[in-house]
């Protein structure tokens, strides 16, 4: 069993910023874009502007992918 504890790397992660959050979710309200004609794109760039800590958010470069998998069994 390792002694690694997970709850160390908690302090390690920044948390998505609320007010930037609110900052995204009113400027897309005053897009002329129907509220939802998106679907949960609207949801996906509010959390990625509060993950940035930007209004409007840039794009993203150089995406990348992470896969965790496990066989707890």
């Amino acid at each position: 069993m390792s002694s690694l504890n997970l709850d160390d790397f908690t302090d390690l992660i920044e948390r998505p910023d609320g007010g930037v959050r609110r900052d995204a979710e009113a400027r897309r309200e005053r897009q002329i874009v129907p509220p939802g004609a998106l679907g949960r794109l609207d949801e996906l760039g509010e959390w990625l502007a509060a993950a940035r800590g930007e209004v409007p958010v840039r794009p993203v470069e150089r995406p990348r992918v992470v896969l965790f998998a496990g066989d707890h069994g």
